[in-house]
């Protein structure tokens, strides 16, 4: 729940809310409240507790304006688990209200789609969510499977097509599907429906714009892109991409600013680890060799059984003259995916990097990988 109201109050204009990973990463329940809107640079703090017996849920909320420590709103709701999304949408509205009356500044929050609240669903969206911490293989077949389990419980749900649309256009691109034409076909059928479900739902909106992105359709995602920021100015993992897709399309380096913004904003952050090698590869299509180096061994070492920074650094160091660094660091990405991958990297960034100014300068540099792989296949 606290995730779902993080991600709804930061829908409510003129409000900026601390993303939810930032407070899942304060966990010690004894630091003072006025400590910890410190660290998160915030005014007021949300707190609650939840308890289940069977069927039936108490919940306890408390809203702390850390200004004076006083207590701006507090409610207890004893109901059950079917009125799940009911307590979330009073919720909601009741914070808003309360920080309205205090900043004397009216707040209009989101209205919240009414769906039943299906326990087995929440908790695959949960689980999937919470896989994304530690990225790799292993890791995004699981996000699949548990998506397209979520799909046959509720074959409409658009958080769910939105999610498996996303990652089954992230698996393409990391050469994890058996068959990538049907899984670029299946994404974009599930993102679809997901966009006539919900088509105001910001963060529908931005996986359009990640699938379309994955899959080089870059002026329809850095669209769907831009409105989602503009829905929801607190989604850090939409702007990364917008920054990303800015370098790509625009050869624009303040795109590099945006991704460093987000990864300001969300340190902890699923995500987080994609972020450095979104930078790293801006920093790339930008032909500014010397910054994707240090990028690129930041995403390394945030997502440590990922492949692609290392190929993404074998290729700022070729750009440097650095063979030798550039001919291990491809080594290094073979370990995981095979002598094969060198290729398929070379073949899938060159179908972004058509759509760059910089293109035929990237064409040239990504060639030259090729030779320096374990086999020339």
């Amino acid at each position: 729940m606290s995730r779902d109201l993080t991600s709804l109050l930061a829908t409510t204009p003129m409000l900026f809310v601390t993303p939810h990973s930032s407070v899942r990463a304060l966990g010690d329940d004894n630091i003072p409240p006025a400590k910890i809107a410190g660290m998160l640079g915030c005014r007021f703090l949300l707190s609650g507790s939840f308890r289940r017996n069977g069927n039936d849920i108490r919940l306890r909320f408390e809203l702390v304006d850390t200004i004076d420590s006083s207590l701006a709103w507090s409610e207890k709701y004893n109901t059950v688990l079917d009125q799940f999304f009911e307590v979330q949408s009073d919720v909601l509205l009741n914070v808003s209200t309360a920080i309205s009356a205090q900043v004397r500044f009216a707040l209009e929050p989101p209205v919240v789609t009414s769906r039943p609240f299906q326990n087995d669903v929440y908790r695959i969206l949960q689980t999937a969510e919470t896989l994304r911490y530690s990225y790799g293989k292993d890791s995004a077949l699981e996000i699949t499977r548990l998506l397209r389990e979520g799909l046959k419980i509720t074959p409409d749900h658009a958080a769910l097509r939105a999610g498996l649309s996303v990652q089954l256009s992230q698996n393409v691109v990391s050469q994890w599907e058996d068959d990538p034409k049907s899984a670029e076909q299946i994404a974009f059928e599930h993102i679809g429906a997901a966009l006539a479900k919900e088509p105001s739902n910001p963060e529908v909106i931005a996986a359009a714009g990640i699938v379309n992105a994955m899959f080089h359709r870059q002026s329809e995602a850095i669209g769907f892109l831009r409105r989602a920021v503009e829905l929801d100015p607190n989604n850090a993992h939409a702007l990364a991409m917008l920054g990303w897709q800015m370098c790509l399309v625009e050869s624009d380096p303040n795109g590099i600013a945006l991704i460093e913004s987000a990864e300001y904003r969300a340190p902890h952050h699923p995500r987080f680890g994609l972020w450095a090698t979104y930078r790293a590869t801006g920093h790339l299509f930008l032909l500014h060799y010397a910054s994707a180096v240090p990028a690129c061994k930041q995403a390394i070492s945030r997502t440590p059984n990922y492949y692609q920074p290392r190929l993404s650094l074998a290729w700022a160091l070729l750009g440097l003259g650095d063979r030798k660094g550039a001919e291990d660091s491809i080594r290094e990405a073979e370990k995981f995916e095979g002598v094969g991958i060198t290729r398929k990297f070379v073949e899938e960034v060159k179908q972004w990097t058509n759509n760059s100014p910089n293109a035929a300068k990237c064409a040239t540099a990504l060639d030259n990988l090729i030779p320096l792989s374990g086999n020339l296949e």
